[in-house]
């Protein structure tokens, strides 16, 4: 389990870093927007892993990642009502939706992931 935290810990250290690089470059923002695509598909494997450690884990990182897991259904689900109400007109509601909130997302599993390597070094 050590390793496979460690191993997850730096492969997100690295596509957050690339991620956020990306988006912050005006020339490359749609570049960081299919970095973004990579990095949440690389998270919905490490949140996957972090569940198959569930029993390992203690109970206040089992509270974080469940908490993860219902902050990115929620997500998904109201990504899916805007769309059908029609209410992603404006410019600044993509924005929010397509960068803010999953980098946001993004941000607390790699807190998660530092927590669980900083508790088994």
């Amino acid at each position: 389990m050590k390793n496979t935290i460690k191993i997850l810990t730096y492969i997100n250290r690295f596509l957050m870093f690339f991620t956020c690089g990306l988006l912050i470059s005006f020339y490359l923002a749609l570049y960081g927007m299919y970095a973004e695509i990579l990095l949440g598909a690389f998270h919905v494997l490490a949140a996957l892993v972090l569940l198959g450690f569930w029993t390992k884990l203690n109970d206040i990182e089992v509270k974080r990642i469940a908490s993860y897991v219902t902050m990115v259904v929620l997500y998904f689900i109201l990504w899916y009502l805007f769309d059908i109400t029609g209410n992603a007109d404006s410019f600044f509601i993509p924005i929010i939706w397509i960068i803010i909130i999953p980098m946001s997302l993004a941000g607390y599993l790699t807190f998660i992931l530092e927590k669980i390597k900083t508790r088994l070094t």
